[in-house]
């Protein structure tokens, strides 16, 4: 059972599991010799046989004030061996990651004979109001970069809304814009300034936000870190 989030298995266009291919063995029986050696260097045995990559895990109204967001782990939840009742159901529970996404819920299953099957769900996670930074990839120190900060409304009224910033030490984080409003069900990116001043390992960013409208009050707080 898999709970990964859709937009990281898109990038290499992974499909979910599927043991049909195991009857279709077409294979002849055959003798074959040959240098292993550059296999070895490579940590690639026997890819004439097309071995394939797999993937495993460790990747009502708003309050007013927000738990910060700060885990966003791609893989929610991996198990590979979730054994069944007598019935053939099972239930599994898992504490998902603040990521606002999708996440495909799969599961590939089988007897103790020959039978087995796969399935998929998909499952959004989502906020009436977020905010979601795009962080450069890295900094160095002496650096000044400018990225987005985009603001979700995902209500049908249109309302009002604060933003703050926060850097960690040498780190200054700058917003263009700390308030303004949102249409229903629309977006906004506000431009960001940052400057590493000094050395450190990472640079470490905090993002709150508070948004007042028609359908209430709703509030977002995350922290995102980049490489130095």
């Amino acid at each position: 059972v898999c709970v990964v989030d859709e937009a990281v298995l898109a990038l290499t266009r992974f499909k979910t599991p599927s043991l049909e291919s195991l009857t279709r063995f077409n294979l002849p029986l055959a003798v074959f010799s040959g240098d292993l050696r550059l296999d070895l260097v490579s940590q690639d045995l026997f890819r004439v046989l097309s071995t394939k990559p797999l993937v495993g895990g460790d990747g009502g109204p708003g309050a007013m004030s927000a738990s910060l967001r700060k885990d966003f782990r791609p893989v929610a939840y991996y198990n590979p061996a979730v054994h069944t009742d007598e019935s053939g159901e099972v239930s599994v529970e898992i504490t998902l990651p603040d990521t606002t996404t999708e996440y495909r819920v799969y599961a590939v299953v089988c007897d103790k004979g020959s039978a087995f099957a796969s399935g998929q769900r998909s499952m959004v996670v989502t906020k009436e109001f977020f905010v979601e930074p795009s962080l450069p990839r890295f900094l160095v120190p002496g650096d000044r970069a400018t990225f987005p900060v985009v603001l979700h409304n995902k209500t049908k009224g249109r309302g009002n809304f604060k933003l703050t910033a926060e850097g960690s030490r040498s780190v200054t984080v700058r917003l263009d814009e700390d308030s303004g409003s949102l249409a229903p069900w629309s977006t906004l990116a506000v431009k960001a300034t940052t400057e590493v001043t000094s050395g450190t390992e990472s640079a470490r960013f905090q993002f709150k936000g508070m948004f007042t409208g028609e359908a209430g009050s709703f509030s977002d707080a995350i922290e995102n870190t980049c490489p130095v």
